[in-house]
């Protein structure tokens, strides 16, 4: 992980509990925060959802209408649309616009999820000289 003080939360929402807590264990071991999601759950008070979270992660098999939802939630404020998100899809064919998430396939090892992560975590350079 990269040089951060303080553990980062991560977000997990999935469908599949077994999948999701899989995860959850994987990324608590490479030493993140893990707070999970279902989408199972109301949305209600986006202000808690998203209290802490530096980043969301959608598990695959989550529900269109449930990522929907989700993701329109975390558009209505500018604090959490700022929230990066990235997509474990077993479909990439998917075609972004650059605007929504980071699409990841999956399977995917390990190493790779925490580079991705680790990769929105790191503020971008500044283009002021």
């Amino acid at each position: 992980m990269g040089q951060r003080e303080e553990p980062t939360t991560i977000a997990l929402l999935g469908a599949n509990t077994v999948v999701s807590n899989a995860l959850a264990l994987l990324l608590r071991g490479a030493g993140y925060d893990v707070r999970l999601l279902s989408e199972k759950e109301p949305f209600k008070g986006a202000e808690e959802i998203f209290d802490g979270m530096k980043t969301l992660l959608l598990a695959p098999g989550l529900g269109s209408a449930a990522r929907e939802a989700f993701l329109d939630l975390s558009r209505r404020t500018p604090e959490t649309a700022r929230i990066p998100v990235i997509d474990l899809s077993a479909s990439v064919e998917e075609v972004l616009d650059g605007e929504g998430p980071i699409l990841v396939a999956w399977p995917t090892p390990i190493a790779l999820l925490i580079r991705e992560i680790e990769a929105v975590l790191v503020p971008a350079p500044s283009d002021e000289a």
